[in-house]
């Protein structure tokens, strides 16, 4: 969210993308909001399956 926000804040410092230095800091924040995201997908799935396994290990014990 923040670098989604560091984007749009250093876009508009950007006038059309003619200033050199707003223009790498859009870019930059763009980078930077791209790997955070994939962390974060990461970090959902691993979460997502321990949630699975947990239900399952769950299902397991109360039928028996």
């Amino acid at each position: 969210m923040f670098g989604l926000i560091g984007v749009f804040v250093s876009w508009f410092f950007t006038e059309g993308f003619t200033r050199l230095w707003p223009c790498v800091g859009t870019v930059a924040a763009m980078g930077i909001s791209v790997l955070l995201l994939g962390l974060a997908m990461r970090t959902l799935l691993a979460c997502m399956g321990l949630i699975v396994a947990g239900i399952v290990g769950l299902k397991l014990t109360s039928a028996a």
